[in-house]
């Protein structure tokens, strides 16, 4: 988390204040972390409680998570059209920031067009040849991604 945050605030463009991590429980050195680099902090210590109990379906938990960081993040950022997910464990490229406001107009342009992703699982310097090409894909990449608040609603 810590390499991370540092990666992601050494890209052009983001500002501290429009960052938030969001936390599934209260683990003491992720918070650390997150207070340390003085950033926003959300921590889901409701638990869970599906069919009255917490589960162990790693799946559900991650999906629980996931609305509770969304709905945080949209409730935060009231007026934004949309927002940029991070996993914890990535290092991001400088240009990280500026992908996604050069190529979020695509959103607008091609209704089947859901989100945007910044990972590529073939994304290494020996595969990529054109670093202007896109790829469309119909499965999730998930790991650094924008979503429309449209589409989030």
């Amino acid at each position: 988390l810590s390499e991370t945050i540092s990666s992601l605030l050494a890209v052009r463009g983001v500002l501290k204040e429009n960052i938030i991590v969001s936390q599934d429980g209260n683990n003491k050195e992720v918070s650390d972390i997150v207070n340390n680099n003085q950033l926003k902090l959300f921590q889901n210590t409701q638990g869970l409680n599906l069919r009255g109990g917490a589960t162990s379906d790693g799946a559900s938990r991650i999906a629980l998570h996931y609305k509770f960081s969304l709905s945080k993040a949209f409730e935060q950022f009231s007026t934004a059209p949309c927002i940029i997910i991070i996993e914890d464990d990535l290092l991001l490229s400088p240009d990280f920031y500026e992908y996604f406001i050069s190529n979020a107009n695509i959103l607008e342009l091609d209704e089947s067009v859901f989100l945007l992703s910044a990972w590529n699982d073939n994304g290494f310097q020996e595969k990529a040849k054109d670093p202007y090409f896109l790829h469309r894909t119909e499965f999730f990449p998930g790991l650094g991604w924008l979503l429309p608040r449209q589409l989030y609603e």
